[in-house]
C-alpha cells in the first residue's frame, strides 16, 4: 500500500483481504498491524512516523478515513462515513478528500469538516501536493480521453494554471493515459499509456 517517508517500512496485506500489516524493507521481521475487522483500503503514512491515515469500511458502517497507531495498531475514525482520502500535503497537516456527494475538498487534520476546493467538481482527480502545501495536481477524467491535462490548483482560491498534457507526443493506438502519481517530495512522478495494436488483413475467396 504505502512506504514509510524514511523508506524502512511498508503497509501490506492479502491479496484476498485481511489485517494489514508492516513489512520492512532491510533486515527484519514483518509485523500484523491491525486486529480489528474494519476492511481497509487505500493508506498513508503521516510524516510524524507513528500513525498511518487509511480508508476503511466497519461492519455496519459505511466507507470513511480512519488513523492507526503504529506501536499498538488501533485505530479512530477522523471523518463521517462517505468521507474518505489518503493523499497527505507534505507537512502532514491537511488531506485530499472526497465527499458523499463526490466533491473534492481538503481535511484539515485535527479538524472536523472538508473544505471544498473551489471550481473543482466530482469530474476531477487530485494527484499530487506540490511542495507549498497549498497547490496540488489536478485532472479532469472523461470516458475514452487519449490524453490526461494537468492543472496546478490552488485549494484556497481553487485559481488552475496549465502545466502538462500527457499524451499528445505518442503515436497511434494509443487508447487511454492515466494521470501521473507523484513522489512524495514532488521531484519524480509516473504515469501509465495503454497502446492497443493490430494488424489489417484482406482475406479473398471466402465462400
Amino acid at each position: 500500500h504505502s512506504y514509510s517517508r524514511d523508506n524502512r517500512w511498508v503497509v501490506t496485506q492479502p491479496a484476498q483481504g485481511g489485517p494489514l500489516s508492516l513489512v520492512p524493507t532491510g533486515a527484519g521481521e514483518a509485523r500484523q498491524l491491525t486486529h480489528d475487522r474494519i476492511a481497509y483500503t487505500d493508506a498513508h503514512f503521516l510524516p510524524d512516523g507513528t500513525h498511518l491515515l487509511v480508508d476503511g469500511i466497519e461492519p455496519g458502517h459505511g466507507a470513511r478515513a480512519f488513523m492507526i497507531d503504529l506501536e499498538s495498531g488501533d485505530s479512530k475514525a477522523i471523518t463521517p462515513e462517505g468521507t474518505t482520502g489518503t493523499l497527505v500535503s507534505p507537512d502532514g497537516t491537511k488531506v485530499i478528500m472526497r465527499g458523499p456527494d463526490g466533491r473534492l475538498g481538503v481535511w484539515p487534520l485535527g479538524g472536523n469538516a472538508l473544505i471544498p476546493i473551489p471550481g473543482i467538481d466530482s469530474r476531477y482527480r487530485v494527484t499530487g501536493w506540490l511542495p507549498d502545501n497549498t497547490t496540488v495536481y489536478a485532472t479532469l477524467s472523461h470516458a475514452g480521453q487519449k490524453t490526461s491535462r494537468i492543472d496546478k490548483v490552488n485549494t484556497t482560491t481553487g485559481k488552475a494554471e496549465f502545466w502538462k498534457e500527457f499524451g499528445t507526443g505518442l503515436s497511434g493506438g494509443v487508447s487511454l493515459v492515466v494521470a501521473p502519481v507523484f513522489s512524495l517530495d514532488g521531484s519524480a512522478y509516473a504515469y501509465i499509456y495503454v497502446r492497443l495494436t493490430s494488424q489489417a488483413y484482406v482475406a479473398r475467396g471466402l465462400k
